[in-house]
């Protein structure tokens, strides 16, 4: 029997080391969120569904014999991290990325748009046998092309891609292709496509811990204050993502800036180290992009439909 090795394509299986002491296994598990998700902070429920359903799959996949799932979807506010999340997978893996978008598939033509899925597909099938290392296709707003009122000339791409989706080309040969779509309104999608992503992970709001992480990442580039608790200034930033949390710490840096250019047009010197009151400062004038409405949609269609 033959199975999947990364950057080796198919190998035989007793090609694997079948033995591995209680301290290595222990290892391998605490890197394998430093190895695949780089630079990725919080989010470990993502991560482990995306490490049971992509990453353990590619590295054995003999020990799936009723198959695994090709279709993921990653759901839940804008800026929290989920392109990111498909992105380090990919790199993590050496994985084949393949990024497409509704502009790349639709065409005033009558069947183009379906032909463009099918090439889309084939060409991904063509690069695995070519190169022996899988390939992810990557849908960002993926609700964009699979949204229920997207009108009846688009009938025949929809349907392309759920034959796609099902897989009636690869059964039974356990091609390592993924299709991996993100989407901050899920409630939009046409049901039939619900079904096809099997793994259907939310990504939701960093949570006070995760928040701390986030603040540590980005403001370890920068001089800050020795008085700065990080954890009351993560108190403080509940109901914010990650891309705003980003955009805050960039705004709070550009202001201490911006008053050393007002003392002198050609300074010398650094800023001030950041201060909790410089926090305070730009938080005045700096929201959450999240409403609470949509959060709350956003976790009540996830209670009802989320599969991790």
């Amino acid at each position: 029997m033959t199975v999947w090795r990364p950057m080796y394509g198919w190998c035989p299986r007793d090609s694997y080391s079948k033995h591995y002491h209680k301290e290595e296994i222990e290892n391998m598990q605490k890197a394998d969120h430093e190895k695949y998700f780089h630079g990725v902070v919080g989010l470990e429920h993502a991560k482990k569904a995306l490490l049971n359903s992509v990453i353990h799959p590619i590295i054995r996949p003999d020990l799936f014999p009723l198959g695994w799932s090709r279709g993921i979807l990653l759901f839940g506010p804008p800026g929290t991290g989920k392109t990111l999340l498909a992105s380090a997978v990919a790199n993590g893996m050496n994985c084949g990325f393949n990024e497409i978008d509704a502009a790349s598939i639709n065409s005033k033509w009558i069947g183009e748009p379906e032909q463009n899925v099918a090439a889309i597909f084939r060409k991904a099938r063509d690069m695995i046998t070519k190169k022996s290392k899988p390939e992810i296709i990557f849908i960002d707003e993926v609700d964009a092309l699979f949204a229920q009122d997207i009108g009846r000339y688009n009938v025949s791409m929809k349907n392309q891609f759920l034959k796609e989706m099902d897989g009636l080309q690869d059964k039974g040969k356990n091609i390592p292709l993924y299709l991996i779509g993100t989407t901050n309104k899920p409630w939009n999608i046409d049901p039939g496509f619900i079904r096809r992503f099997q793994k259907r992970i939310h990504v939701p709001l960093p949570n006070h811990k995760e928040i701390k992480s986030i603040l540590e990442l980005y403001l370890s580039k920068l001089s800050i204050d020795g008085n700065l608790k990080l954890h009351s200034l993560a108190l403080s930033l509940e109901g914010y993502s990650g891309s705003d949390i980003r955009d805050l710490c960039r705004e709070v840096h550009l202001n201490t800036v911006d008053k050393l250019f007002q003392i002198s047009s050609n300074p010398t010197g650094d800023p001030d180290p950041i201060t909790f009151k410089d926090f305070e400062e730009i938080l005045t004038s700096r929201k959450p992009s999240v409403s609470p409405d949509y959060l709350q949609h956003c976790s009540a269609w996830a209670e009802k439909h989320a599969a991790s």
